[in-house]
């Protein structure tokens, strides 16, 4: 599942905003397909560079700056105080 969801940031350029199994199948040639698009995006190259810096920093326990990552992404409002 994993290797999915990263395929579909980084290859696609999508991502699928309910990922559980009843989402998606396993076709016969085994590629895996989605079948709900009630919640998918897009995303831009900037937004998949935010993606890739923010998974980073989870894997490396640094958790104030996945914190400034989503203030600098426009995820968290300006005015939001962090600390």
């Amino acid at each position: 599942m994993l290797i999915f969801f990263l395929r579909q940031i980084y290859e696609d350029g999508i991502f699928q905003a309910d990922p559980h199994q009843g989402n998606f199948i396993v076709m016969k040639d085994g590629k895996t397909a989605i079948v709900d698009f009630g919640r998918i995006g897009f995303l831009q190259k900037q937004e998949r560079i935010f993606i890739t810096k923010i998974l980073y920093g989870f894997l490396t326990k640094d958790y104030k700056q996945v914190a400034e990552l989503h203030k600098q992404a426009g995820y968290v409002p300006e005015n939001v105080d962090l600390f």
